[in-house]
């Protein structure tokens, strides 16, 4: 069975958004919204990530730049 690469691409966005959420409850932060301009402490320079919190980002943020460098022609 050949590999879908939009499934692989959804799979890996779920799963880092996923890790995500979850990091964001045991830290008892609040989620990020476009809606406030209230700073969160996730977004302060002083903040570093646990390793979980690192790889859901980075994991999310390759999904979004692999989207945008290499976009799916119909």
């Amino acid at each position: 069975m050949p590999v879908s690469e939009i499934l692989s691409l959804q799979t890996t966005l779920n799963e880092a958004l996923n890790a995500f959420r979850a990091e964001l409850v045991v830290q008892n932060l609040t989620e990020p919204s476009l809606n406030t301009s209230k700073p969160r402490l996730i977004d302060h320079p002083a903040y570093v990530p646990t390793p979980v919190m690192f790889g859901a980002r980075r994991a999310a943020l390759a999904c979004l730049v692999c989207d945008i460098t290499h976009p799916l022609t119909i």
